[in-house]
């Protein structure tokens, strides 16, 4: 579920008009997402994104080691 979420949101960042997501919304509020991050916090964001999936995956590979033994 948590994966799911993830992609959802960055999905949404990377193209917040998708047509999906205007399928979904244009019954209710328009979609009032701008993105207007500079190279330093689109680095910085894609920082803290690698570092929440290496932190899954290692959670992910030592859930599977106790299992194992």
């Amino acid at each position: 579920m948590l994966a799911c979420c993830i992609i959802h949101n960055h999905i949404i960042g990377v193209d917040p008009y998708d047509f999906l997501m205007e399928e979904i919304y244009s019954k209710s509020e328009p979609i009032r997402r701008t993105i207007s991050l500079s190279q330093r916090e689109k680095r910085e964001e894609n920082r803290e994104w690698i570092t929440k999936g290496e932190m899954i995956v290692s959670t992910m590979w030592n859930d599977y080691n106790i299992q194992r033994n």
